[in-house]
């Protein structure tokens, strides 16, 4: 499931509320394509339904740095398995899309068919959703999740 609205599950897009930081709320910008968000749109993080898993993904870009990771969270909201990379690309598009593809790589070979996918990128919830193009950069990324994703309940 992805969640910023729904489909064949859930993504969380826009502003997410940290569970483990008692609320805490990060800014999310896009920086490639045309999607920036003015004022913080509060999301509670949401447990998945019992025998389901949440995954939230993440791309991260600083000036000397980028990386993209991710955390599987069962029912009751506790952490049972983690990713991270380091990654070479100036594309914050590219990143958010690279943790999505990974996580749901790592999903289908733990066997796990049914998931709750949050992420913090609009611009890559929209592009998923087939309500924004990808960028060239994206595009081939944006298909292998989509197959993956049809893997999934």
């Amino acid at each position: 499931m992805l969640n910023t609205g729904s489909w064949a599950g859930k993504v969380e897009a826009e502003q997410a509320v940290n569970p483990l930081n008692d609320g805490a709320m990060g800014t999310a910008t896009e920086t490639e394509g045309s999607t920036a968000v003015d004022s913080p749109t509060p999301v509670v993080w949401e447990k998945p339904i019992h025998g389901e898993i949440t995954l939230n993904s993440d791309g991260s870009l600083t000036s000397t740095k980028a990386g993209i990771g991710g955390v599987f969270r069962n029912h009751q909201g506790q952490a049972t398995l983690a990713y991270s990379s380091s990654n070479n690309s100036s594309s914050i598009l590219f990143l958010e899309t690279m943790a999505i593809l990974t996580g749901l790589d790592i999903t289908l070979k733990q066997g796990h068919k049914c998931l709750l996918l949050q992420v913090d990128s609009l611009q890559a919830h929209k592009i998923i959703q087939g309500l924004q193009q990808p960028t060239w950069r994206v595009k081939s990324i944006v298909t292998k999740i989509k197959d993956l994703m049809s893997e999934l309940c």
